[in-house]
């Protein structure tokens, strides 16, 4: 596959409409018309979990520790939970859930109202649809993939974690991801799942760096794009780690330099070999699972990786002035280590852990002027392969629409 034929793949895979999985009969389209129908209360305690215990975010956000089999993701029926008045929550400082429980951002009012509301909401994930403007992603990536038939069952890197601005005038997000895919021989890429870190203040209410999981599925007959636990996929499995807290440890511009390792790699459950999950790490711990039935391409293997930088911005005309949305530490990869951001020790595992050596690595760019990317390869543990990405945006020369 080309670097020209990936993008464009891409491009089409993250404006797909978001098909929001939480009716717990059905994901179809008249499963969100019937979430549509609702009132912003109905829809908060259709959606929340009850909880044994709830505290609040470095976001500003309130968190839930449910029990793990009252998810969302693990319900089958349409029992209705009751009034929110009834859930037995315990508001404490401490931001910890007690044992059998696990933590979920709750989805308050608040929240669905920042999109404009409840319709609107249910049609943003990983871009914002409240707008009627046309959106561009906008990406410095590595496209890495094994050579011959090896499977991907894992991958595997070190992030530098930034804090960049995010113009939100016209702009959406700025993210650092760690995507798998899929690609046929057609060279068509119908799924893909992700986590990252990301600066999203629509979504999340805040310009802090919060650590996000997504998936999508752009079949005929199914199309979803679901952004943390918003969809009823995403099973939450730690404590520590959960979608939409913020990360903590932000790098300094030439001083110390914060890490976050991140990783999705294939498992089984219940030693049932037939129970196959994708889960998600981060700095080594467990965070939560996407079932690999979601999946019919991913369902037991991917074949590329996409590791690096990306925003969204919403359009503009040719010539005129680019939104001022930083990529990474908002420097360019060329200025190097504790000034640009990076990725280190990226790495793909096939099936028992097996290192792949043998691969071969495209390096993407959509808009050169404002960000940047380079790759290179150290033989020790810490770099590995490593790649500078980032930019200022609108605020370097010549970057413009």
């Amino acid at each position: 596959m080309t670097s020209g034929t990936v993008f464009s793949v891409f491009i089409s895979f993250i404006f797909i409409p978001l098909i929001l999985a939480a009716d717990l009969n059905d994901d179809t389209i008249n499963g969100l018309s019937k979430l549509q129908t609702m009132t912003i209360d109905e829809y908060i305690n259709y959606i929340n979990p009850p909880a044994v215990h709830k505290f609040q975010n470095g976001n500003g956000e309130k968190v839930l520790c449910v029990k793990y089999e009252d998810q969302i993701s693990l319900q089958s029926g349409n029992t209705s939970k009751g009034s929110r008045d009834n859930f037995a929550y315990k508001n404490s400082s401490a931001e910890e859930c007690p044992e059998g429980s696990v933590p979920i951002v709750e989805i308050t009012r608040e929240r669905v109202e920042r999109a404009g509301s409840l319709r609107q909401y249910l049609n943003t994930g990983l871009h914002d649809n409240t707008q009627k403007t046309h959106e561009e992603a906008k990406s410095a990536v590595a496209f890495i993939s094994p050579r011959g038939s090896q499977e991907i069952h894992e991958i595997k890197a070190s992030f530098k974690v930034w804090q960049p601005s995010v113009d939100t005038s016209n702009s959406v997000f700025s993210a650092a991801i760690l995507r798998l895919l899929h690609e046929n021989p057609d060279e068509s890429i119908n799924e893909a799942m992700e986590a990252g870190w990301m600066v999203y203040p629509s979504r999340y209410g805040s310009p802090r760096v919060t650590f996000y999981v997504a998936h999508r599925v752009f079949r005929k007959g199914e199309e979803k794009d679901c952004i943390d636990l918003s969809c009823k996929d995403f099973i939450q499995e730690g404590k520590e780690y959960y979608p939409g807290m913020p990360i903590p440890g932000i790098s300094a511009y030439d001083g110390t330099q914060m890490d976050s390792t991140i990783s999705i790699r294939r498992e089984t459950r219940g030693n049932n070999a037939n129970n196959l999950v994708w889960a998600v790490y981060l700095q080594d711990k467990l965070v939560g699972h996407w079932p690999a039935i979601l999946f019919h391409d991913l369902t037991f293997y991917g074949n590329l990786a996409q590791i690096g930088g990306q925003v969204v911005i919403r359009s503009g005309k040719r010539g005129t002035p680019f939104p001022k949305t930083e990529m990474g530490s908002g420097d360019f990869a060329r200025k190097g280590f504790k000034k640009a951001a990076f990725v280190r020790n990226i790495r793909l595992f096939t099936n028992n852990g097996a290192l792949i050596t043998d691969r071969k690595t495209n390096y993407f760019l959509s808009k050169r002027h404002c960000y940047g990317i380079k790759g290179y390869v150290k033989q020790d543990d810490y770099w590995g392969h490593h790649i500078y990405y980032g930019g200022p945006g609108g605020n370097a020369g010549y970057c413009t629409y």
